[in-house]
């Protein structure tokens, strides 16, 4: 191939993909993984039995997803208080099935010696832990969950 075609060709592949946004890769909106990772939270909340009530213990501070991005992620946090009597091993240990497709059980970065499951909401790419290291003191679940990248919210006026 001739430099000449070479060049062509690169030229050509560079338009295609300016064209087809497929140049760099387009972060979502912070506003957007907020959404996709409290909706991946709220469908492990509508879990619990009725009576429960969301405490969000959310720090509202976007953490960066690394030295090599300019990207952003968000943490929610949620502890879901159930009502007394609320066995929250059977919960946990249940809740992958009862959640159904739409999530997927990861494998435990630590063992742990309390209620707990990992998992991923497949459709937004949303990594959530479901636990209670204390649960024989507060009745129900502590749900943690970390979005995907994203770009930096604007600036609070």
């Amino acid at each position: 191939m001739t430099r000449r075609v070479q060049a062509v060709a690169a030229l050509g592949l560079a338009v295609t993909l300016l064209v087809t946004g497929c140049g760099a890769t387009q972060l979502p909106t912070y506003e957007q993984v907020t959404d996709e990772t409290t909706t991946a939270m709220q469908a492990i909340a509508d879990q619990m039995p009725p009576g429960s009530e969301i405490e969000d213990v959310t720090v509202p501070t976007p953490y960066t997803c690394g030295p090599s991005s300019d990207g952003v992620f968000f943490t929610g946090h949620w502890f879901v208080h159930a009502t007394d009597g609320f066995d929250t091993r059977a919960f946990i240990e249940s809740l992958p099935e009862n959640l159904g497709d739409g999530f997927t059980v990861l494998p435990p970065g630590v063992e742990i010696s309390y209620p707990g499951v990992l998992l991923r909401a497949q459709n937004d790419n949303v990594r959530i832990d479901v636990s209670n290291p204390n649960e024989d003191e507060y009745p129900g679940i502590d749900i943690l969950a970390m979005s995907r990248c994203a770009q930096e919210p604007p600036a609070a006026e």
